[in-house]
């Protein structure tokens, strides 16, 4: 009988046929090694790199157009809201002093319009990064996001500020309510005269379009948060 002896052939690995940066797109066969299944591997490794340099770029197309589109929205309701708020404010204090003078409630109204205006700015520059991003241009979404917080607290303080206006307000007209009441009550069988319609009421507007316009701003800043800290996990991952 003849014993065969198991011979055993060594084996060249497939990355000894491939040369080159399959990364940038350029793949080459060694010179010696020209199989198929080198081929295969060549057009895997370039598909691959194809798949990931796509997937990166819907990546920031979509962060980009998140980024302009809820900057956009921020910035115009923000803007005319704050700008309605600010003409009726203007309107209730000249109306109401005959002078320029302004009362504390007037001063914490103007206070949220003002805020409310350089939020919507700050909303703006947001816009202008979400183009940066679409043209291909190196942003750091840190910035992005230091930049959201920065409005949000704007509008936190606007808030604030409107809100404690309001409440200024809105007591001194059921005071001037209470006080005409009382006095129509002072004359036997005559009926109360209606309460003065005073040009409060503007004022109470004013803060209403103010505090619409923060309210609008934070619930923008917290959905572009959230996509952006989804993003920056994602790259994480992926590095």
């Amino acid at each position: 009988m003849i014993a065969i002896a198991s011979l055993r052939v060594p084996v060249a690995h497939p990355s000894r046929f491939v040369s080159g940066d399959t990364r940038s797109g350029r793949c080459s066969l060694a010179p010696r090694y020209r199989p198929a299944s080198a081929h295969v591997i060549c057009r895997t490794a370039l598909g691959e790199a194809i798949n990931a340099a796509s997937a990166g770029d819907a990546s920031k197309a979509g962060l980009s157009t998140a980024i302009r589109n809820i900057g956009w929205i921020s910035f115009w309701s923000q803007f005319v809201l704050s700008v309605v708020s600010g003409v009726v404010l203007l309107f209730s204090t000249g109306a109401t002093s005959g002078a320029a003078q302004v009362s504390p409630t007037d001063a914490l109204t103007a206070t949220g319009v003002l805020t409310g205006l350089i939020a919507a700015f700050i909303s703006w520059g947001l816009v202008r990064t979400g183009r940066l991003i679409a043209e291909g241009k190196q942003v750091k979404l840190e910035f992005v996001m230091a930049a959201v917080l920065a409005s949000t607290r704007l509008n936190l303080i606007g808030l604030g500020a409107t809100i404690l206006g309001m409440q200024a307000s809105i007591g001194g007209l059921v005071a001037k309510t209470l006080s005409s009441a009382a006095g129509g009550m002072a004359y036997y069988n005559v009926r109360a005269p209606p309460p003065p319609v005073a040009f409060d009421v503007f004022t109470v507007q004013s803060g209403m379009n103010s505090i619409l316009a923060h309210y609008v701003g934070l619930v923008l800043a917290y959905w572009l948060l959230s996509i952006l800290r989804r993003h920056i996990a994602k790259e994480e991952e992926k590095a």
